[in-house]
């Protein structure tokens, strides 16, 4: 990422561009970094997948993941934390298992969310 932006920076006609934008009267202001994301090796929640049939709605299960400061991908890779199975999970389970990405079961996926001081509102 870094080369590309240096890359970005050292071609003269976005230096061109950069600089009649600064001549139009446009002011940089310096703002705080982003918070980064931070996997759980780092401290952070994690990336998370969710695959198969869920006890409540998939967008209700990301949302609360994604409450507690973690990360919710499409797709599994060495870079996926972990991927959360419900019944009838299919390519992706396999797919974790091939990689060694660590599964949880939906009740040891609300004992992560817990740990981490979310919850999540089950149907009864």
């Amino acid at each position: 990422m870094s080369e590309a932006i240096t890359l970005f920076f050292a071609d003269a006609r976005n230096a061109e561009a950069i600089q009649a934008i600064l001549d139009h009267g446009v002011v940089p202001e310096e703002t705080e970094p982003a918070p980064s994301v931070r996997g759980e090796a780092d401290g952070g929640a994690g990336a998370a997948v969710f695959t198969g049939t869920l006890p409540v709605p998939r967008s209700a299960a990301e949302e609360a993941w994604k409450a507690v400061g973690g990360r919710v991908v499409g797709s599994v890779s060495a870079k996926t934390d972990f991927v959360v199975a419900g019944e009838s999970a299919g390519s992706k389970l396999d797919k974790a298992e091939k990689l060694g990405v660590p599964v949880l079961d939906w009740p040891h996926f609300r004992a992560k969310l817990a740990e981490l001081g979310g919850s999540i509102e089950e149907p009864a």
